[in-house]
């Protein structure tokens, strides 16, 4: 039986399953910054997903959802890049360049909370009480991008039957039996919004922190911090790379980095050899950047016409995010 089940986990292309789950962001981030690299913030589906068929002329015969389009990605790894995050605002702009939001919500409804999001009060506390500087090196593997279709795509039997069971809108209800409602089994179980698009692959990456002062001091030496914390990236993946600058600017750079670490996400990360854990990534692709939506756009009589009260629904599950965002 176990046999059988893994024959057939074999057909579905790897995480194609997370389109069109719900998402919270207040408790989850785009970015894994911490050792564990584990993803938080992801709910229930939203949407029933349907596998039947492959996407024809495409990079791989794996099946994937219905609705959904696949466009393959050249399967090579880009050059890695450095960002430099010493401030918040800083941090909020490394956050958003790996996130898309739709037309007509704003990302500052999407940020991520210090409170709840594991990865971002991770890098506030060394940003602010530790007083670093971190410098962010990673290089990509983009597989395929997947990009889901809404209007011929059907709510799930458990997000529909959340929906129709809100207390809503009578003189009868309680207000704090509403607000307990809709924050259990709408915030906590789907979030605010769902994963409208997905680009899997890995991701290859290292962050090294040093003390402010230090940092400073080092560029005003003429020392380019970002070429240097590049370089260091490729050495830790044992790949040789001419390096622009001196080995005794190198060396000096290093003198003053107070720790790092670098991870692998996607394929066999126990892989060393770079070229050779890329080739493993089509295996276990996993998402390194996705768009999400408003799960509000759901909220309307053509997906719910029985529902005489969804408008008001819609605009009461609204509310109650926005009063969870201003007292956090």
């Amino acid at each position: 039986m176990m046999k059988q089940q893994d024959e057939n986990s074999n057909i579905y292309l790897p995480n194609s399953n997370k389109i069109a789950l719900g998402f919270n962001p207040l408790y989850g981030s785009p970015v894994c910054d911490t050792g564990a690299c584990q993803m938080e913030g992801f709910g229930h589906p939203v949407f029933k997903l349907q596998y039947e068929s492959s996407a024809s002329g495409s990079c791989t015969n794996k099946l994937i959802p219905n609705f959904v389009a696949l466009d393959c990605l050249p399967s090579a790894v880009t050059s890695a890049s450095t960002e430099v995050i010493s401030t918040l605002k800083q941090l909020s702009e490394s956050i958003s360049n790996k996130i898309e939001v739709s037309v007509g919500a704003s990302y500052n409804a999407f940020s991520f909370s210090y409170t709840n999001s594991k990865e971002t009060s991770y890098m506030v506390d060394n940003i602010v009480k530790n007083n670093l500087t971190i410098m962010y090196t990673s290089a990509q593997v983009s597989q395929v991008k997947l990009s889901m279709f809404e209007p011929l795509m059907e709510l799930s039997d458990t997000f529909r039957f959340v929906i129709d069971n809100l207390p809503c809108c009578d003189d009868t209800d309680d207000d704090w039996v509403t607000e307990k409602y809709v924050r259990d089994y709408v915030l906590n179980y789907y979030g605010y919004t769902f994963l409208s698009t997905l680009l899997l692959g890995g991701i290859a990456q290292q962050n090294i922190f040093m003390n402010r002062e230090s940092y400073r001091h080092i560029e005003s030496r003429n020392i380019s911090t970002k070429n240097a914390a590049k370089v260091q990236f490729y050495v830790s993946l044992g790949v040789s790379v001419e390096n622009s600058q001196s080995n005794t600017q190198q060396e000096e750079f290093m003198k003053e980095v107070q720790h790092s670490y670098g991870t692998k996400l996607g394929g066999d990360p126990s892989i060393s050899d770079i070229n050779e854990w890329i080739k493993t990534v089509p295996l276990n692709p996993i998402i390194i950047k996705f768009g999400i939506r408003e799960i509000f756009d759901l909220l309307t009589k053509r997906r719910l016409p029985n529902d005489l009260q969804i408008h008001n629904k819609s605009k009461l599950i609204e509310k109650i995010y926005s009063t969870a965002v201003v007292l956090l």
